[in-house]
């Protein structure tokens, strides 16, 4: 494109609103009103959308292997995406003619941010922010290759999911309740991170480390732990575990319960059958000696 004038000078935008109208190349954008900052003409782009007196508003062209889109309506002056329907409108449509795919599942806000990593080994790692003021946490659904996944997550906080391969569950971040594949995993008053160090889904294993960050009960899903478990509160010293505290922890109707006390919060704990405590340590020393 080819500049011709200004529209405005700066950002002095109010006084100068047109309606936008799109020709239909971009999917999902509708007719607006907005406010061109300046007039150009177009060279070798296309042009996606004019004003109603024939000028062109925005711009898409080839560059290299990749596109670009140009609009003279800057959009955040006027109507930001975080914070307007039409922001929104407008960005999912440029979103959608990138070819971009959207995760699938909600809340559909801008202000909850979806991430997902594959390792070497085709394991997927999908980490949650979630940015949401309105209300004290948020109900997250998403769909992993273990099935439906809903994580509960507070606000400014994160929450986090590991699948592996074969669909199990190896590790999770939340404030709440998490479920996948239709089963239940946790309930936790707290935020809370926890992962298996036998590496079975969460459900099946019998070595957990448990990160609490809070004060309150917390409730694992079980299905191999029956009866009672052993747990220990600890740290490392000298790049050696050693435990603080330890006990019986109660396992009802398949469900650990640990209450997090304010000893016990922001500690490392291990829960295990008394016969494999001693295992679990080894792998939780292994597992940071690897990480470092």
């Amino acid at each position: 494109v080819e500049f011709e004038s200004e529209n405005y000078p700066n950002i002095r935008f109010e006084g100068h609103k047109s309606r936008i109208l799109p020709s239909g190349a971009l999917p999902g954008l509708e007719e607006y009103e907005g406010y061109p900052c300046v007039k150009v003409r177009p060279t070798t782009a296309e042009t996606l959308a004019r004003t109603p007196d024939g000028a062109p508003v925005m711009f898409a062209n080839k560059v290299g292997r990749g596109r670009v889109l140009y609009s003279t309506d800057v959009l955040e002056m006027h109507a930001p995406a975080r914070s307007t329907g039409l922001g929104q409108m407008v960005y999912k449509s440029f979103l959608q003619w990138a070819g971009t795919k959207r995760p699938p599942g909600g809340p559909d806000s801008p202000w909850v941010h979806f991430f997902r990593s594959r390792t070497s080994q085709n394991d997927e790692l999908y980490t949650l922010i979630n940015r949401d003021e309105t209300a004290p946490a948020r109900e997250i659904r998403f769909t992993t290759r273990s099935g439906p996944v809903r994580i509960d997550v507070a606000r400014r906080m994160t929450g986090a999911l590991a699948v592996t391969a074969s669909g199990a569950i190896q590790s999770i971040e939340t404030t709440g309740r998490v479920e996948a594949g239709g089963a239940e995993y946790c309930d936790a008053g707290i935020h809370m991170m926890l992962f298996s160090l036998d590496r079975k889904d969460l459900k099946k294993s019998e070595i957990l480390c448990l990160l609490p960050m809070g004060e309150g009960r917390v409730r694992l899903r079980t299905d191999v732990i029956a009866g009672s478990a052993r747990f220990q509160v600890g740290e490392f010293q000298k790049a050696k575990w050693v435990p603080l505290e330890q006990g019986q922890v109660a396992v009802r109707g398949g469900w650990i319960e640990l209450d997090v006390s304010r000893d016990r919060n922001l500690s490392i704990v291990l829960i295990a059958p008394a016969d494999r405590m001693e295992e679990g340590a080894k792998r939780l020393s292994e597992l940071l000696f690897i990480s470092s």
